[in-house]
């Protein structure tokens, strides 16, 4: 699974560091409202907001509540 080694703790053990995240359903979106535009030109931006680690990593166990996570 690609991803979990930015996540090398448990929500217990892992920095709480933000980060800036971009949602790929959002990018997805994007792109499909633009290439169904017909008057879309120039450069779109899909902005970024910061999560914390701890809820990047609830998320994460959200999906997969059986995956083993480090300690440190």
């Amino acid at each position: 699974m690609r991803g979990l080694p930015t996540c090398p703790g448990d929500r217990d053990t892992v920095d709480d560091k933000m980060k800036n995240v971009v949602d790929v359903r959002d990018v997805a979106e994007a792109l499909v409202r633009v290439y169904e535009t017909p008057e879309a030109s120039g450069r779109y931006i899909c902005r970024s907001y910061p999560m914390s680690m701890t809820e990047i990593l609830d998320i994460i166990k959200s999906f997969y509540p059986n995956l083993s996570y480090p300690n440190k």
